[in-house]
């Protein structure tokens, strides 16, 4: 009876912490994947670099976009949650299309023909 082979995640055993070896097409790059880079070649001299900007990304059930003022409300929540993009859920806009608000942020929105229907939109805050 044959023992079954026990399989491993990646391909690597318990306890085998070091990095793979390179294989024979690839080359090394300049940066690492730490944010940091080697300057000359020698990793003594180590810069560090800032490689990512964080940015929240959130969904939202507006359950309705249509009373007077409901854009500026939703832009100020979402300014004051520091959301950059924002995904919206039953907008009910008619159309497609897409316009700025008066504080500079985007809206881009898509609805069906007939206006109190359906509808998303997505909110970009203000790139300045």
């Amino acid at each position: 009876m044959q023992k079954k082979r026990k399989s491993y995640r990646l391909g690597r055993r318990p306890g085998e912490q070091r990095p793979r070896p390179l294989l024979g097409n690839q080359g090394r790059v300049g940066k690492l994947a730490t944010g940091r880079d080697i300057i000359g070649g020698k990793t003594n001299q180590i810069r560090v670099l800032q490689l990512r900007k964080k940015v929240k990304i959130g969904t939202w059930n507006v359950r309705s976009m249509l009373q007077l003022g409901k854009v500026q409300l939703l832009g100020q929540e979402l300014e004051r949650n520091k959301v950059g993009i924002c995904g919206l859920s039953e907008v009910r806009w008619e159309g497609q299309g897409h316009f700025i608000t008066t504080e500079g942020h985007t809206m881009i929105y898509s609805g069906s023909d007939k206006q109190g229907m359906y509808g998303v939109a997505v909110w970009l805050h203000n790139l300045e």
